[in-house]
């Protein structure tokens, strides 16, 4: 190996630690708030109001109101009206979405999560940089064929074997 390949394999190590990092600490970060807030958002941009409820346009079909529960039905003797949610139903659904537990069991579960998410994708990115480093003609053609080998061997390993045994793993020892 040349001085010139060792340094290219230098700078891609470097780039794909640097991706790995910089998706951990920000780009999840940047998601779960996100998300969160989404889920938690009780006028959000995705909620129909009444009036778009009232006149619906031509392309779109109105759906009648969802049934309602027993407890909707007998709340301080009056029904509410079809379709909407007490307080307490939009909390419980929110507490099985983003489960408020601080046991070792389900912060070791989130980590591991977020570090998976975190590399694939980092293999995602680094695939998509030598394909730009191969347009442009940057790197040496053998560090970017070893980098492109890796990369789809970790990226393929990862969504086909590791991770559906972690599911499986974590569902089954969840309970």
């Amino acid at each position: 190996m040349s001085s010139v390949s060792v340094v290219h394999h230098a700078i891609v190590l470097s780039v794909r630690i640097s991706l790995f990092i910089f998706c951990r600490k920000f780009l999840l970060d940047a998601l779960y708030r996100n998300l969160r807030s989404l889920s938690y958002a009780g006028n959000g941009p995705m909620e129909a109001t009444q009036s778009d409820l009232a006149h619906p346009s031509d392309n779109e079909m109105e759906l009648e109101g969802l049934p309602r529960t027993l407890s909707s039905r007998n709340t301080e003797g009056r029904s509410k009206p079809a379709g909407s949610m007490s307080t307490s139903s939009i909390a419980s659904f929110a507490r099985g979405i983003f489960p408020q537990r601080h046991d070792s069991n389900s912060s070791v579960q989130a980590n591991l999560a977020r570090s998976v998410f975190a590399l694939c994708f980092e293999e995602g990115c680094i695939l998509f940089l030598l394909v730009m480093c191969q347009a442009l003609n940057i790197l040496d053609g053998r560090t970017r064929r070893t980098h492109w080998r890796g990369s789809l061997f970790v990226l393929v390993f990862l969504v086909i074997v590791f991770i559906p045994l972690v599911q499986c793993l974590l569902f089954t020892y969840r309970a």
